[in-house]
């Protein structure tokens, strides 16, 4: 007598990475020092050579000089002007707006050597307040800015499509944010240090949704996803992929117990809607090793299974197997 079901919920569906790939790297605007804030090299004064006047240089660099053509007071320039860098007498920036004792302070805006453009608000000669930032590369920032980086809450666009829009730390993505895809994809949760880092929700274009725990952007801890066609797993992940104890749902066949390499292995339980019952050892989804299948109408089938088989004497049962599996005539 031979028995076969297929009443085991990963039939048809791959099972491993359940998280659907979500690994995402840090994710930052600009890497280009020339837009950065300099790092400071021993600043200093710089003066017009026409008229005396000083404004503040963060980063002197060699056979630079300037042109202010605002006003000045007390050797300083301040109020509206504009202001040329050079270096060997080719401009190497520009910028239009206040001054305040020799150092931007308010609005104003800044044109990069190698093209990328800041509007907005400075202070003491840092880019400071609201702005707008539009790097060379096609991205782009507006929102809040502090001592000359990104920082509190912005929105980000990419010009590869993506876009993102919360909080930011020191040009990065941090705390709540939502971060969408040019695929479609759409995160929406936390982030640390431009990572998906904490609770969150991925949402596919498919459907597919993982809501959960994130860490160094992919999914591990405990979370859930569900499926487009209906179903879901909960338990949990490390990596994206599903380990540990779990569960899943599909199609009203179910599965739980251990996880690990993104399938059933370990001690687990199938069932299925009409009534079929498989507890026991799993391998690679199937049921192998010891394990006790019980039918609908209440036969048991307790011993050894292989790779989803059972056989014991002229009694052969098989789950998730083909008869060929299995050796049935």
């Amino acid at each position: 007598m031979t028995v076969s079901r297929q009443f085991h919920p990963s039939k048809g569906r791959s099972i491993k990475r359940l998280a659907l790939g979500v690994g995402v790297g840090v994710i930052v605007l600009d890497t280009g020092a020339a837009v950065a804030q300099p790092v400071p090299r021993n600043p200093d004064w710089i003066a017009d050579p026409k008229t005396g006047c000083r404004v503040w240089n963060p980063s002197p660099q060699p056979n630079e000089t300037i042109t202010w053509n605002g006003p000045c007071a007390n050797g300083f320039a301040i109020g509206h002007g504009t202001l040329e860098w050079l270096q060997n007498g080719q401009s190497r920036g520009h910028y239009e707006g206040e001054y305040r004792d020799g150092k931007r302070h308010g609005q104003g805006t800044h044109i990069y050597l190698n093209g990328s453009r800041y509007e907005g608000e400075f202070q003491d000669d840092k880019r400071h307040g609201r702005g707008v930032l539009t790097y060379a590369n096609g991205n782009r920032y507006e929102g809040e800015f502090r001592d000359g980086k990104e920082h509190g809450r912005g929105v980000a666009t990419f010009a590869d499509g993506k876009r993102y829009e919360g909080e930011f730390r020191e040009r990065q993505f941090e705390g709540q944010g939502v971060l969408g895809f040019p695929s479609g994809d759409r995160y929406d949760g936390e982030f640390r240090d431009g990572q998906f880092e904490g609770r969150g929700v991925l949402s596919l274009p498919s459907g597919h949704r993982y809501e959960g725990e994130f860490r160094t952007g992919m999914a591990n801890g405990r979370g859930v996803v569900s499926f487009a066609t209906g179903g879901r797993y909960e338990g949990e992940f490390q990596d994206d992929k599903p380990i540990g104890r779990g569960a899943v749902i599909l199609g009203g066949k179910s599965f739980e117990g251990e996880f690990r390499d993104g399938n059933f292995n370990g001690q687990g339980v199938f069932r299925s809607a009409d009534g079929d019952r498989y507890e026991g050892e799993v391998r690679a989804g199937k049921p192998h090793g010891l394990g006790t299948y019980t039918s609908p109408s209440g036969q048991t089938y307790t011993g050894r299974w292989t790779n989803g088989c059972f056989r014991d004497g002229d009694r052969v049962a098989r789950i998730g197997a083909s008869a060929e599996d299995c050796g049935a005539k």
